[in-house]
């Protein structure tokens, strides 16, 4: 499968997690084969996801999936959250941004219920990474400083580094260089005060391109170099290709074509070893032009190897996508808002038939009072007639906030089945995708005779046609259950399994009241 590392996730996800040693992973494998729970063994396949998912996300969202799937058997419902969010950045990284926006959102919604703070705020740092690749800046740096305010209310001020840096380099991206360069020096200063140094390469460097924007190359010629010699410390191989590729690109603008050839060169090879892609594109076009009208040999080879990376990269139905499920989500909300203020004005409708109730016990308190003290026959009957007049009237309106009732009712209904319909239809798109990608793979390499790694990906076709057609039955048995309810009756008595009957009408009326109330829930 096709790796993608970008470079805004670089720059708001790497401090999120840490790529470990082989011996880290090695040992995570051993204390899988041992562990005595299935508590135990979703925790370590997590961790498994985060060990891999830098360098090799298809393992990342192996480990994930394997995660996830024993999370759900056992009803281990935060580790169903914490795999959902490892799956996020693993399909993130894949580039699969559709995806990965329906897992974040997924991970969330448990998050929220579970009221776990760090997971909401890991889970927005996500959802701000999607948005920056797609171009959203300004949605994807909302989320960031969503997630950096819950950090620092935590306490966790690693994570409050990283964010602060995300947001300068998404002010950056904005063309606010002021913004960017503040948000970038907070990081840098907070950074020092809690004695981090992992991230601090990355924050040097950010503040580097962010000189390098307004034209002050010396001082970002000298940030770049202090990110240079700490990355080469932490053996940190992304960032150092990173320095190198924003050195070359000052060199370019000052027209120093050889010192520009010199950096992009020892970035481009770092970059094709560790095949980092969105990189390795950069860099081929920086050097492509760079060798243009003088050296035209070169220039081509570079184009031709950026060509081909970025065809690879970007597809404008997976933005579509993106675009979708955030109209889905606004929708979402916006039904939300609605079943609330329909709520208050049932509040209101009913205070009104309270209201005209006590105005029928006053007037009959008044009738009985009048009968009392014997007033003209003429009078009584005239106050009778009003009273059974406005009875009547009172009945019609019954009548007719029954007969709403009713409507509103069934409208809810609707969309909370729905609702329910849309989630195993996501399930069987996304894995159809999956699937269509795999088959390319198979394709691949079944041309190269590579057998083993062949049947390891028919294996994973398989398993992902096993949940098509699992979601596929479950949205069948949904519309199954509406026909049902739908069919008209003859009146005619007939034999009938109470047991089928009883559970469907459960159902019914389940998702009924999630779709007025999405905090109940009920087993």
């Amino acid at each position: 499968m096709k790796k993608i590392f970008t470079l805004a996730f670089a720059f708001t996800l790497i401090s999120a997690f840490n790529v470990f040693a082989q011996t880290k992973t090695d040992s995570l494998k051993r204390s899988l084969s041992k562990a005595a729970s299935d508590n135990a063994r979703v925790a370590l396949l997590v961790e498994l996801s985060k060990n891999y998912y830098l360098l090799k996300p298809d393992s990342g969202l192996y480990y994930a999936d394997k995660a996830l799937t024993i999370a759900k058997k056992t009803g281990d419902i935060n580790g169903e959250m914490r795999a959902l969010s490892q799956a996020g950045f693993s399909m993130f990284l894949l580039g699969n941004y559709p995806a990965a926006l329906q897992t974040f959102l997924h991970s969330q919604h448990i998050a929220n219920q579970l009221d776990d703070k760090w997971s909401i705020a890991r889970n927005y740092d996500g959802i701000g990474c999607v948005y920056a690749r797609e171009n959203d800046n300004k949605l994807a740096v909302e989320y960031i400083l969503k997630s950096e305010a819950i950090f620092r209310q935590i306490g966790d001020y690693n994570n409050v580094v990283d964010e602060l840096m995300g947001l300068g380099h998404f002010y950056r991206d904005m063309g606010r260089s002021d913004l960017g360069l503040q948000y970038s020096k907070q990081a840098l200063s907070l950074s020092i005060k809690i004695n981090e140094t992992k991230w601090r390469p990355q924050i040097l460097s950010i503040i580097g391109v962010i000189y390098a924007g307004i034209n002050q190359y010396d001082l970002a010629i000298n940030y770049l170099h202090q990110s240079i010699a700490l990355a080469k410390k932490d053996g940190q191989m992304f960032n150092l290709i990173l320095n190198y590729r924003d050195i070359a690109k000052i060199y370019q603008k000052s027209n120093q074509r050889d010192s520009t050839i010199f950096y992009a060169k020892k970035g481009f090879q770092m970059a094709k070893k560790a095949s980092f892609s969105f990189l390795l594109s950069e860099l081929a076009d920086l050097l492509a032009q760079t060798y243009y009208g003088s050296d035209d040999h070169n220039s081509a080879l570079y184009y031709n190897i950026a060509t081909t990376i970025k065809d690879s990269l970007f597809n404008a139905q997976k933005a579509k996508e993106v675009m979708i499920i955030n109209i889905t989500e606004q929708q979402h909300v916006a039904d939300l808002k609605n079943a609330s203020l329909a709520f208050k004005n049932n509040l209101k409708l009913y205070g009104l038939l309270v209201v005209l109730a006590l105005v029928v016990i006053i007037l009959l308190m008044v009738w009985i009072n009048n009968k009392k003290k014997q007033r003209a026959n003429v009078l009584l009957a005239n106050q009778k007639q009003q009273i059974q007049q406005t009875l009547q009237e009172l009945k019609q309106t019954q009548s007719q906030l029954i007969q709403s009732e009713k409507m509103a009712s069934l409208g809810e209904l609707t969309a909370g089945i729905a609702h329910e319909i849309q989630n195993p239809l996501n399930f069987v798109n996304n894995f159809s995708e999956v699937n269509r990608e795999m088959v390319e793979e198979l394709e691949e390499e079944l041309k190269k005779g590579n057998i083993g790694e062949a049947l390891a990906i028919a294996a994973d076709i398989k398993g992902n046609e096993e949940k098509i057609n699992h979601h596929g039955k479950r949205a069948g048995s949904i519309v199954k259950g509406m026909l049902e309810h739908s069919r008209t009756s003859t009146g005619e008595r007939q034999p009938t399994n109470i047991n089928v009957l009883v559970d469907e009408f459960l159902k019914l009326s389940y998702h009924g009241l999630r779709a007025k109330d999405k905090d109940f829930n009920a087993e």
